[in-house]
C-alpha cells in the first residue's frame, strides 16, 4: 500500500486563527491578538484598512489636515464599515469568518462584561469576563506611530472596523477604537487616527 503525503502550506503560528471564546455576547472573541500566539502577547500593530498589515506610512495629511492619499487606510472617503471586507486585515490573515469587531460589538464588550486591570506573566492588561463566565485578556500593548512603538504597558488601543467621525470631503475621518490604560480608565473613542498602528482582537460568529 502506497503512502500518500499531503503537502500543506505552512502558516506561521502568528497568522493562524486561535480559539474563539464564547463570552455570552453577540460574537465570539479570539483568545489572543492578531499576530500573537497567546493572550499576553502584544501581537502586531496595524493601520486601519490595511489588509497587508505591513503599511507604516504616516505622512497622509497636508498642513491643513487634508487627507493626501486615496490608496492608503481607506482613502479620502473611507467606507463606514470594513469588517469582513477586502480591507479587513483579520479576514485576510486568518480567513473568514474571522474579522474586525464592529463598534457595536466593541461597545458590547465594554458594557456587558466585568472588567479589571490584571497582570499576566508580567504584562499589564484588562480582563473582560462575559455573561457566560468565560473571559479574555487584552494586553496594554501601546501603539505604533510610523515605525516607532510607543506607550507599551501604558495604554491599549484596539481597532474596530467602523468609522466614527465622518468629515467633509478630502479631510480626515476618524475610527472607533477601544482605549484603556493601566490606571483603569477605559472607553470607546471615535477619534482613532487611521494611519496609526493599533492592536486588533478578532471576532467571529
Amino acid at each position: 500500500m502506497k503512502k500518500i503525503l499531503l503537502c500543506l502550506p505552512f502558516l506561521p503560528l502568528s497568522l493562524m486563527a486561535q480559539e474563539a471564546i464564547d463570552l455570552g455576547l453577540s460574537v465570539k472573541w479570539a483568545d489572543c491578538n492578531l499576530g500573537a500566539t497567546k493572550a499576553e502577547d502584544y501581537g502586531g500593530y496595524y493601520g486601519w484598512a490595511d489588509p497587508t498589515g505591513e503599511e507604516t506610512f504616516e505622512d497622509v495629511y497636508d498642513l491643513d489636515w487634508n487627507w493626501l492619499t486615496d490608496s492608503l487606510y481607506g482613502g479620502f472617503k473611507p467606507p463606514k464599515e470594513i469588517c469582513g471586507t477586502n480591507m479587513d486585515v483579520v479576514s485576510h490573515k486568518w480567513g473568514k469568518p474571522w474579522r474586525l469587531p464592529t463598534h457595536t460589538e466593541m461597545y458590547e464588550l465594554l458594557t456587558h462584561c466585568k472588567k479589571k486591570v490584571e497582570i499576566v506573566n508580567g504584562v499589564h492588561g484588562f480582563r473582560f469576563t462575559g455573561p457566560s463566565g468565560k473571559s479574555i485578556f487584552l494586553p496594554i500593548a501601546g501603539k505604533r506611530e510610523g515605525t516607532a512603538i510607543r506607550s507599551q504597558e501604558k495604554t491599549g488601543c484596539y481597532w474596530t472596523g467602523t468609522v466614527g467621525i465622518v468629515s467633509e470631503a478630502h479631510r480626515d475621518s476618524r475610527v472607533w477604537y477601544l482605549f484603556f490604560n493601566r490606571a483603569g480608565y477605559i472607553e470607546c473613542s471615535e477619534y482613532g487616527i487611521r494611519s496609526e498602528g493599533f492592536s486588533i482582537r478578532p471576532v467571529r460568529r
